[in-house]
């Protein structure tokens, strides 16, 4: 089903009729449909990357007390652009999409505008009414809607280049580059592998070149594998193991790798989170394994991966013993800021990878930029 949304609000529509108001909360790497815009009375996006949800909910509760007490009578006007993007400019706070989530910002400060959103939807949604969107929300004024809606697609489409510049290297650089650091932990990015963008999580491309390259320094990194979970628990703590790990979901992209480590910890069920908006996750049977310099965590569940400290912290690590931490996400390196000295992007493969040219798409609507050249986006749509 390409439009979840799109199908809950025509379900919410059928029982509440067309007159009740609808506020649609959405992620801003949401794709924007059609039936979204027609069958909501407004629209509310994420203002920042990383995600805000609680303030998303808050701005679109006091929206609803405006609708329902306030006298606002909500006029949205959406664009669609024929564009897409890698995930590496996704900060809203640097950067392009700084200046487009900014602009949007600053019209909000017209008290006629009642949200301005921006929409660079996921990179890797192959679906049929994929694009970028802008939705503004006026109060009873249609003509300012839809003049701000064009001013922000206008602003993305001047951008589109510079969404495109690439930041991330090359895997073996990278890794050399981490070892070589001389001050606090160095934070890998996989990018290609970014769990909470969808992907698989048992990506051993950087595990590969480490042990490859032969580094030294203390290594942390996650891998979300049940087979490999299970083997290792069914092996016990302190046993050493030979097996081949990594590549069993995401074939396509990763292939296994033989290794010889030691099973550490050895824990099952919920893991306790400080620093995040569930005070608890499942990750299932979740495993240390250690393979030279590189402590490993295996996990059954994705939960956050090894993307927040807690979870090491938890399985008894001392994380000031460690140099690198490899985390399988593209923008979220928020929970290890007080630990990193600073972040590298890598150039992997997988399903979230920096190269969507190279993508099989095949329902996304064509043409779309940077997959084909396009001088105008009012052309296409």
């Amino acid at each position: 089903m390409d439009d979840v949304e799109g199908e809950q609000l025509q379900t919410c529509r059928a029982v509440l009729g067309p007159t009740i108001p609808i506020v649609l909360g959405l992620d801003h790497h949401a794709n924007v449909t059609k039936k979204m815009v027609a069958l909501s009375t407004a629209i509310v996006g994420h203002r920042t990357q990383p995600h805000d949800p609680y303030d998303t909910g808050r701005i679109g509760a006091e929206l609803m007390l405006k609708i329902l007490y306030g006298g606002a009578r909500p006029v949205a006007a959406w664009r669609k652009l024929p564009l897409l993007s890698h995930q590496e400019q996704f900060l809203t706070a640097q950067g392009p999409m700084k200046t487009w989530f900014d602009r949007a910002r600053a019209l909000e400060a017209d008290p006629r505008v009642l949200q301005a959103s921006n929409y660079p939807m996921q990179p890797w949604l192959d679906v049929a009414e994929g694009g970028w969107s802008t939705v503004v929300v006026t109060n009873n004024d249609r003509p300012l809607a839809e003049k701000l809606a064009d001013e922000l697609a206008d602003l993305a489409w001047s951008l589109r280049a510079d969404f495109q510049k690439k930041e991330a290297l090359a895997i073996d650089d990278a890794v050399r580059l981490a070892d070589a650091a001389t001050k606090g932990m160095v934070l890998l990015s996989d990018t290609g592998d970014t769990v909470f963008g969808g992907s698989s999580g048992d990506s051993n491309l950087i595990l590969e070149s480490m042990l490859r390259l032969g580094i030294q320094s203390p290594v942390l990194m996650p891998l979300i594998e049940p087979q490999t979970a299970a083997a290792l628990a069914a092996a016990g703590e302190g046993a050493t193991v030979t097996l081949a790990l990594g590549g069993h979901s995401a074939t396509k992209f990763f292939s296994p790798l033989t290794v010889t480590g030691k099973v550490g910890r050895i824990h099952r069920g919920m893991v306790p989170l400080r620093n995040y908006y569930q005070a608890e996750i499942d990750m299932g049977c979740t495993v240390l394994f250690q393979v030279g310099p590189v402590t490993l965590l295996v996990s059954e569940y994705r939960g956050v991966a090894g993307n927040l400290p807690d979870v090491y912290e938890f399985m008894g690590l001392d994380l000031s013993r460690y140099k690198i931490a490899v985390l399988k996400t593209a923008s979220n390196f928020q929970y290890f800021a007080a630990l990193s000295s600073q972040v590298i992007r890598v150039d992997t493969r997988g399903p979230g990878q920096s190269d969507v040219l190279s993508l099989p798409w095949a329902r996304i609507p064509r043409p779309m930029y940077p997959l084909d050249p396009i001088d105008e986006w009012r052309a296409v749509v």
